[in-house]
């Protein structure tokens, strides 16, 4: 056993394969008993070496045992001094007893590695994999986009006319607009008012603003319905002749729209004079034709710009008009109640 324990270890420190944990005598042992039967003459050395720690209990229940277990309890060594000698044999007994069962469970187990039986591949699969094989080309090309059976990747949304809400009157239903950051609301930002209390405003997003920071904290948005008018079926025209719709500023639809049309002609007829004279005659009345329906065009869009424009300045003069005559009708008002104030305390 001493051997075969030293082989053990010298073939692992080199780092090979070591051999089996026990052999099968050794398993057979260990599956029986470990314990032996104590002889005489290592009983006397035992009394011998603890009869001065032992006291009378413990030497009766020592005699009294079998020589296994006189074995067992020997086999930590002689007795020291301590307390109580006899409760200390019996635990030697039972810890040897269970050490004993311990070695027996790792002999009985199989230290082998079971290794999962692998399941053989279905038939459906190895005909799949080589049809896959055997029709597969050796290079993956990418697919044409005349043969692809996907559709087209999504486009933008188009584009809708998209103006900012504007209210027709002061109350609810009506639009206003936060003068600075306040009411849970950014600078400029609309809302439309929902709902009224006795001191407040209701607005869209569960918020509130107070009734007397008008024209402090916030203002209603009002605008003329003529003009708001005017702008959608300038928006139509211009969805209408382009075929898509477009979201066009003032600023941007004038910068849109040729300033001069007259260099265009010009540049087209300089175009006309280099090429030979075989293909000008048949372009000059196309281009004539196109140009004047381009020059009406673009004198239409002007027309409907300027008309546009004169009601959105029109507009802010008339609102101006009317403050100033409620501003004048207040001061009269003011100016009589104070006449008769004084001709009274007179």
């Amino acid at each position: 056993g001493c051997q075969g324990r030293q082989a053990r270890q010298t073939l692992c420190m080199e780092g090979k394969p070591a051999l089996p944990l026990a052999t099968e005598d050794e398993k057979k042992l260990l599956r029986t008993k470990i314990a032996r039967d104590a002889t005489p003459e290592e009983v006397e050395a035992f009394l011998s070496a603890s009869g001065p720690h032992l006291n009378d209990k413990a030497k009766v229940a020592f005699q009294n045992m079998s020589a296994e277990n006189k074995h067992r309890a020997m086999h930590e060594g002689p007795i020291t001094e301590c307390r109580d000698s006899l409760e200390i044999l019996y635990a030697r007994v039972q810890r040897f007893l269970d050490m004993e069962a311990q070695l027996k469970r790792l002999a009985d187990a199989d230290t082998r590695s079971a290794k999962p039986e692998k399941k053989p591949p279905s038939g459906i699969a190895v005909a799949m994999a080589t049809a896959f094989a055997s029709r597969c080309p050796s290079e993956m090309l990418e697919v044409p986009a005349s043969e692809r059976r996907f559709a087209a990747p999504a486009a933008p949304a188009a584009a809708q006319l998209l103006l900012p809400p504007v209210g027709l009157n002061k109350g609810v239903g009506g639009v206003i607009e936060a003068l600075q950051k306040k009411y849970c609301m950014q600078k400029g930002e609309r809302a439309h008012v929902l709902n009224e209390t006795k001191e407040l405003w209701k607005i869209e997003g569960e918020r509130t603003v107070p009734k007397t920071h008008c024209n402090q904290g916030w203002r209603w948005i009002l605008e003329n319905p003529a003009s708001r008018q005017a702008v959608q079926e300038r928006m139509r025209r211009l969805e209408h002749a382009e075929g898509k719709p477009q979201i066009l500023s003032d600023e941007e639809s004038t910068t849109k729209i040729p300033k001069h049309p007259e260099r265009t002609e010009r540049r087209e007829r300089c175009r006309e004079r280099e090429q030979p004279e075989g293909s000008r005659v048949s372009r000059s009345s196309s281009s004539r034709s196109s140009s004047s329906a381009r020059h009406a065009k673009t004198q239409s869009m002007r027309k409907d710009l300027g008309h546009v424009k004169d009601q959105a300045k029109l507009a802010p003069k008339a609102s101006r008009h009317g403050r100033d005559e409620r501003r004048r009708r207040q001061s009269s008002d003011s100016e009589s109640r104070s006449r008769s104030a004084r001709k009274r305390h007179r």
